[in-house]
């Protein structure tokens, strides 16, 4: 059994590290960007990782589409490093579920039902709109990139019908008393063609990249004690985004629903939350974001319960994976996937939150 599916250890493993890391990262300072506050957010209907789910979901949705329209044109390793690594990084299906449980508990219909309503409307159009900017983008290159290799088609002999075959992938109908058709060499290969070609396969330039990447965190973690969790946070995800690669695998395991991915969601859901339960217990204050908290009052069982959190659960789980997994199954298989994932994600949390609340005749405040 192979360590990656789609290729070598050496070109994926020094890939994963790379982009999960930037993707939690960027998870995180997206969390500081939106709440400055944590009360506020405690009673917002906007999640934690709200824009963070957003920007990844349209990410995801962009490259998949982009992917499935160049087909071999695009390097796998850059597929699953930008969708499966670094967007299931930014994106956290854990921390919404948390979120939305923090609120029932707190007595918070209105907050709960919109948090939920919004967040999954907004997750899913994102990845949707993502699909719609690939083709868009792809159209407007291959429009260029024709013109630039027949500077005589003229706005009245390049037609409409034809430009829309050129995103289908086919070469267009061009008269021959006009001009030839145009040859793969004669594609001029752009700045962004060629890094997605040669860079991102290259093995020496990704073990160079991983190894930048983790050599910045290790000094972060050693002199940047204000943020330490937050880099402690960023090297966990690595382990959480390796687990979840590897439940993806079992993804086709039962027809029309990704139990992988429900696997990694409902599993990073419910560590959370005794996470959480045992910061609780005691007194321990854990944050979104370190980022935008004041930390005189956190512990380091609250750091420690951040990093569980945010790193591990935070990576481990997706939202990105998902919401495009909503969009491409079936619809009532769609309708059921979805329903099944927030119902059993939700019940086992408020399962365990509720034990604890009820043994210790406690309520959240």
């Amino acid at each position: 059994t192979t360590l990656f599916r789609s290729g070598p250890a050496s070109l994926y493993l020094p890939a994963l590290v790379t982009w999960a890391i930037l993707g939690a990262l960027f998870r995180l300072i997206f969390v500081g960007v939106l709440f400055t506050d944590e009360a506020l957010q405690a009673s917002s209907v906007l999640s934690a990782p709200f824009l963070a789910n957003v920007i990844g979901c349209f990410v995801f949705g962009f490259i998949k589409e982009l992917s499935s329209l160049k087909g071999k044109a695009l390097p796998a390793i850059f597929t699953v490093s930008i969708t499966s690594w670094m967007c299931g990084s930014l994106t956290s299906f854990s921390s919404w579920n948390h979120d939305l449980l923090l609120k029932a508990f707190r007595k918070q219909p209105g907050p709960y039902i919109l948090s939920m309503g919004i967040g999954i409307a907004c997750f899913y159009s994102s990845v949707i709109f993502g699909f719609h900017m690939a083709r868009a983008f792809l159209f407007v290159e291959r429009v260029l990139c024709f013109r630039a290799c027949h500077p005589r088609l003229n706005e009245k002999t390049f037609r409409y019908d034809r430009a829309v075959e050129l995103i289908q992938g086919e070469e267009p109908t061009i008269p021959v008393h006009i001009v030839s058709a145009p040859t793969a060499d004669e594609h001029p290969q752009s700045v962004v063609d060629y890094f997605v070609d040669t860079v991102s396969s290259s093995v020496l330039v990704n073990v160079i990249l991983a190894s930048l990447v983790s050599s910045g965190l290790i000094l972060a973690i050693i002199f940047d004690t204000r943020n330490r969790a937050v880099w402690i946070a960023c090297f966990f995800s690595v382990v959480g985004a390796f687990l979840r690669y590897h439940l993806s695998r079992t993804n086709t395991t039962v027809p029309h629903f990704p139990i992988g991915t429900f696997t990694a969601n409902v599993i990073a859901s419910i560590i959370s939350t005794i996470a959480f339960v045992i910061s609780y217990a005691n007194g321990a204050t854990v944050p979104s974001s370190f980022f935008a908290s004041d930390l005189s009052a956190i512990s380091d069982l609250g750091r420690a319960v951040f990093v569980i959190q945010q790193g591990l659960c935070g990576s481990l789980s997706t939202f990105s994976s998902f919401a495009g997994e909503m969009y491409t199954l079936p619809i009532m298989k769609s309708y059921l996937y979805t329903c099944v994932t927030i119902v059993v994600s939700q019940l086992s949390c408020a399962a365990i939150l509720g034990f604890y609340l009820l043994d210790e005749h406690k309520s959240l405040a």
